[in-house]
């Protein structure tokens, strides 16, 4: 499966109509996970993601009040029975997230982020729009548990028009106050880390990352206290080309004849791991998920993967 989404999707995601034609085959019943709705499937790609690529927009801003409104779509996915998905990349992680791919490996998991993260840049183009600043999976991390459910996510990415990013922002904020409006904090921690002296708060607010849809589709596996597991990539990073080899960490990746341990070392070489930023860290020790951050260099560390001097704390840093 993901070998076959690979050598469909990269070729297609320079050309919006070639793309969206790859994108609708994700919706096929052959090609959907068991337990995934083939119509939320087809809701988020003929309501969002197709109307995306046909207007060059990330997001679908109303005709009616261009600057107040823009149309989403509600979907059951995985724990969530109505979660709101606001823009072209995290629709195009949803119907990523629910493909047939069975239990996959580690080595795997991080094929499949690097394929995300490639068809978030190429295709950043057709929605006019710049491509997310990270892409993230979250998986179920423990032996004892047979749940093969993923979720790909992607921060929000930046919009020419600043209020529809405010727009889209709110959306995915909601998402998060609807589940643990508890939890967040104003100031964010991440806001509270770059103070500004003239008054103005920088830093990630709630709803700019990943995390906004990765954990509220798993709230129940985060609530019942299930391992999970994340990593999270810069897309950026993944997509730079080496100037010696002419090939980025994605291409060398979506290759596909790295050993997990080599693979390491091409993420590392491209400073490609981005663990979790303050504000999540704050957000899953205040609901209590029990998450293993794999973009830590304990996580390598302790398999043996990782093994240079450098970092203990992580491997890189946003």
């Amino acid at each position: 499966m993901l070998a076959r989404l690979v050598r469909d999707l990269i070729p297609a995601a320079k050309c919006s109509v070639s793309l969206s034609n790859a994108l609708k085959s994700l919706c096929h019943p052959l090609a959907v996970a068991p337990g995934a709705s083939r119509v939320d499937l087809g809701t988020v790609y003929s309501g969002l993601v197709a109307p995306c690529l046909t207007a060059r927009t990330s997001i679908l801003v109303s005709e009616a009040a261009p600057n107040d409104s823009f149309w989403t779509v509600s979907v059951k996915f995985h724990d969530h029975s109505n979660l709101v998905i606001p823009d072209y990349f995290t629709g195009l992680g949803y119907l990523l997230s629910l493909q047939a791919y069975g239990p996959l490996s580690l080595l795997e998991r991080i094929r499949l982020l690097a394929m995300y993260a490639k068809v978030c840049k190429l295709s950043s183009p057709l929605v006019q729009s710049r491509p997310p600043t990270t892409v993230q999976l979250l998986w179920v991390n423990s032996p004892h548990v047979t749940d093969t459910r993923i979720v790909l996510g992607s921060s929000l990415a930046w919009l020419k028009v600043r209020n529809h990013f405010q727009m889209a922002r709110a959306v995915r904020e909601q998402i998060l106050r609807d589940l643990w409006r508890d939890a967040l904090v104003d100031p964010t921690p991440m806001q509270v880390c770059f103070p500004n002296p003239v008054g103005a708060l920088f830093g990630s607010c709630w709803g700019d990352c990943a995390e906004a849809i990765s954990l509220s589709a798993f709230w129940e596996l985060v609530a019942s206290g299930t391992p999970l597991g994340t990593l999270a990539l810069n897309v950026a990073a993944m997509n730079a080309v080496d100037l010696l080899t002419g090939l980025s960490a994605c291409d060398v990746i979506l290759a596909g004849n790295l050993s997990l341990q080599e693979t390491l070392g091409v993420l590392v070489r491209a400073n490609a791991f981005r663990p979790m930023c303050k504000n999540c860290e704050h957000l899953c020790d205040r609901v209590a998920a029990d998450i293993v951050d794999c973009a830590c260099a304990e996580f390598w560390l302790k398999r043996g993967l990782f093994s240079a001097p450098g970092p203990q704390t992580v491997l890189a840093r946003a």
